[in-house]
């Protein structure tokens, strides 16, 4: 039995104060930051706050409100962190952390250098660094924000009784303070060092640059002695407007403040004078720059690889004022004397700027932009503008542009479209610009002397794209191109196909529109292809040139230039294997031809073409050439608005003259028994022939003949071979009509005769002839002659009879004979008769071959030969 005996009565009252002071521990643990955290602030200021929280060592405030002398501040969060405690001189160090504050400084009070709180059984408190966030201050009445970072307060060393240093997250802060005794006063001395990156918070144009000097408060007034070193700034969203090297100083003299800097604006002297009053609320300032415009072309579009950039050239003049205080005028002005930007090149130019917002009334707000030039792209042109920004503006490009007028007009509304219209290169022009994406659309009909084509627009102006169509150039008449052309900030590039043919032009141009050109084209049966460099803005093309002409033997080749602002060209080519040369030059309003010994074709004769002629654009011509050879001479001399040519060769004598009108009529005679006229009529050629008292007249016009009349045979006498065949007689009867009719022969060479009749059925032409010859020989002809030719016949005599077969084009007509000769007697010899199989090629270049008995035969224009092979 557990007999337990009584408690005693001091063991209770024993755990009882180990109980009470931990609950008063507990207590003092959940309300340390009320109690000792208002202590530890009051040491530094008067605080008073709605809720204050935290541990002892770090109190949170909010909605804390915050007086010493010179300073109220107001803020959604105050803290204070212990940051060290110095024993021996009984002094506890916090940092203070403000959030959304709003500081209200009064340099007067805070200057008279108030008593710091009283201590507290000997201690004090003293705040070694400040972190703001979020935080503006107030200076008698100025705002200012107050950049984002931790600061530091430190006991100074020597007469430096604080040093005060920050990071931003921009950039470092030093402050260094100094008392200094005066007869009016103690005054604080502010040595300050920061990088000048720190003023971005401000303005995000600052990029480098370190300030330097030395601020006095609490004197008759504040003074202030500042340098500024190695700084850069750049325009934000235009990275481009940028100075460097600036340098220069800043200083304050009570309410006086005086800035003067200077530096490099586009690789060009820059310079800035300030003055602000801040008693009147006034500042004035002046900026001077003399920028080189290659270096502005470079900033705003630099070289890359594989990209040269914007290149330009000259120098530019700039001068901007502005002044104000809550109301500010700006005026700017810049001009410029000769160079070239991105390819346009121009004599002058001048631009302005102008701001206010100085008057009472909403009409009184300025804000404009003004703009002229004298351009020379290809001429010379007078650009002028102006913008309201934010209103409606309006530009004009008038002048002479490539030898054409030049008018373009664009209106600018308040969203920033541009509409643009006018006239340029001899046609409409009409289109819309936005400024704010840089978006075109519009469309080109250049009607330029020599050059007709349509462009429609779409794109930007850095990636501007075109399609060209119904492109023709007076050169090449009759030629239609069409294709596509780009410019970008690489340059121009075209790529342009004949619409029938294998013609192409491409062209590549950098962006200052010099580069390479191709291009190949036929033209009536001529061909020529070529390629070179064109320089745009100097108006000069260069390269070499092939030629393949009708009537000339071999290519053309050689180099070529052209200058279409000098209006003078030339191509001088050689005559490849031939030894011939010709030069082709154009000099203004005319055309020269000098030719030595060009050899003409062989369907021509073995003639050689030399001589100087000249063509005057406005339809002159004069000079000589000849062609001659083998017993033929052709002479075409130019004599104004005329050419009188003339041909003589074995007897034959044929001249004439050829006005240069748009009928190109010509008058005829050969050997004074035949006389002709003709001229371009109705698309056609209308005819007139005289021979010995007979005519014959009408029009040929494509396949349409009309031709009523009689030609006298015999005077075309002269038009044969002089090879004894006898006198010519004999007439034809011509009856033709549209796509029919016919044509009656009835000639007799010596003691030949040949007579049948010509007849067109729906535009072809069919032959029925018949030929005999004293001996027993007869011939007959029938098919179709015209446009191809298709005919058979026979060709018998005493013991003869052959087959014929003649067919195919005008350029490749072919024949076969085939059947058993006469036997053949020469110088008491006699052959019996053989078997003949021949086949013949009449066209381009005769040549024959066949079998004849045994033997076998073969033959050509150049030189005959027969092969003695027996079979």
């Amino acid at each position: 039995m557990n007999r337990a005996g009584p408690k005693p009565a001091g063991r209770g009252r024993r755990w009882a104060l180990p109980a009470l002071l931990a609950l008063a521990a507990l207590l003092a643990l959940a309300y340390a930051p009320a109690l000792l955290g208002g202590w530890v602030l009051s040491r530094v200021a008067t605080v008073q706050a709605q809720q204050v929280s935290g541990p002892l060592w770090a109190p949170q405030l909010r909605e804390a409100t915050v007086r010493l002398d010179g300073v109220t501040a107001s803020a959604q969060q105050l803290g204070a962190a212990l940051d060290r405690i110095n024993w021996r001189d009984k002094v506890v160090y916090v940092g203070l952390d403000l959030r959304g504050a709003q500081v209200a400084v009064n340099l007067g009070e805070l200057l008279e250098g108030a008593e710091p709180p009283a201590s507290f059984l000997g201690w004090k408190v003293r705040v070694s660094r400040v972190q703001v966030q979020d935080t503006r201050l107030n200076v008698q009445g100025g705002t200012v924000n107050i950049p984002a970072g931790q600061f530091r307060v430190e006991q100074g060393t020597g007469p430096q009784v604080a040093v005060l240093t920050g990071q931003t997250q921009e950039g470092a802060v030093r402050a260094a303070v100094t008392l200094r005794q005066q007869p009016t006063g103690t005054e604080y001395l502010a040595d300050l060092t920061l990088d000048a990156r720190v003023l971005r918070h401000y303005w995000e144009g600052v990029e480098a640059g370190t300030i330097t000097g030395r601020y006095v408060l609490g004197g008759p007034e504040v003074t202030g002695d500042l340098r500024l070193s190695g700084g850069a700034v750049a325009v934000p969203q235009a990275g481009w407007a940028a100075a460097q090297g600036v340098t220069g100083t800043l200083t304050q003299r009570g309410s006086q403040v005086r800035a003067a800097l200077e530096g490099q604006l586009w690789n060009g002297p820059a310079t800035l004078r300030a003055e602000a009053d801040l008693d009147r609320e006034h500042w004035t300032a002046v900026l001077e720059a003399a920028p080189k415009l290659s270096a502005l072309a470079q900033a705003q579009n630099p070289a890359s690889p594989g990209d040269p950039g914007t290149k330009a050239d000259g120098d530019a003049k700039v001068r901007v004022t502005a002044g104000g205080w809550n109301r500010v005028e700006v005026q700017a002005a810049a001009r410029g004397g000769p160079g070239h930007y991105a390819g346009v090149p121009f004599e002058g130019w001048r631009a302005s700027y102008a701001f206010s917002n100085a008057g009472p009334h909403y009409h009184d707000f300025l804000n404009e932009v003004a703009l002229s030039a004298v351009t020379t792209v290809a001429g010379r042109q007078q650009l002028t503008a102006r913008w309201p920004i934010g209103g409606e503006g309006h530009a004009r490009w008038q002048g002479d542009l490539a030898g054409q007028p030049l008018n373009l007009r664009a209106g600018l509304d308040r969203l920033q479209q541009a509409q643009i219209e006018g006239e340029a290169l001899g046609g409409p022009v009409s289109g819309g610009y936005n400024l704010g994406t840089g978006a075109v659309t519009g469309r080109l009909n250049p009607a330029y002397p020599g050059v007709r084509a349509q462009l429609d627009l779409s794109g930007t102006a850095d990636d501007l794209h075109a399609a060209v169509s119904r492109a023709e150039l007076a050169a090449l008449p009759g030629q239609v191109y069409a294709g596509t052309a780009h410019l970008d900030t690489q340059g121009l590039s075209a790529d342009l196909a004949q619409a029938s043919g294998a013609g192409r032009v491409k062209l590549n141009l950098d962006r200052d529109w010099k580069g390479h050109w191709e291009a190949a084209t036929g033209l009536r049966g001529a061909w020529v292809e070529g390629a070179g460099q064109v320089n745009v803005p100097q108006q000069r093309l260069f390269g070499q040139l092939a030629a393949r002409l009708p009537g000339v033997q071999a290519q053309l080749e050689g180099p070529a230039t052209l200058d279409w602002g000098r209006q003078t060209g030339r191509f001088r080519a050689a005559q490849a294997g031939e030894g011939g040369a010709a030069a082709l030059e154009w000099a203004g309003g005319a055309v020269r031809l000098q030719a030595s010994r060009l050899k003409l074709t062989q369907a021509l004769g073995n003639l050689s073409l030399s001589g100087d002629a000249r063509y005057d654009l406005s339809g002159a011509v004069s000079g000589q050439l000849v062609a001659q050879g083998e017993g033929v001479r052709a002479t075409l001399r130019g004599e104004g608005r005329q050419v009188a040519w003339n041909l003589g060769a074995r007897g034959l004598n044929l001249t004439g003259r050829t006005a240069l009108t748009p009928d190109f009529a010509t008058a005829v005679r050969l050997n004074g028994d035949v006389s002709a006229r003709a001229a371009l009529e109705e698309g056609g050629v209308r005819f007139q022939v005289t021979t010995r008292g007979e005519q014959a007249s009408g029009l040929v016009s494509g396949r349409r003949w009309l031709a009523r009349g009689r030609v006298d045979l015999a005077a075309l006498q002269p038009l044969l071979p002089a090879a004894g065949l006898g006198p010519l007689t004999g007439t034809l009867d011509l009856n033709l009509a549209g796509l029919g009719g016919q044509a009656r022969l009835d000639a007799r060479l010596g003691e030949r005769r040949v007579t049948g009749i010509l007849r067109r059925e729906g535009g072809q032409a069919y032959a029925d002839l018949q030929a005999t010859q004293p001996g027993g020989w007869q011939a007959a002809l029938r098919g179709q002659v015209y446009p191809v030719v298709a005919v058979r016949g026979r060709l018998s005599s005493e013991g003869q009879d052959l087959a014929l077969e003649v067919g195919g084009p005008y350029q490749n007509l072919r024949a076969a004979v085939s059947g058993q000769t006469a036997p053949l007697t020469r110088s008491g010899v006699t052959v019996p008769g053989q078997r003949l199989s021949l086949s013949a090629q009449l066209t381009p270049q005769l040549r024959a071959s066949g079998r004849w008995g045994t033997w076998l035969c073969s033959g050509s224009k150049e030189r005959s030969r027969s092969q003695a092979a027996r079979l």
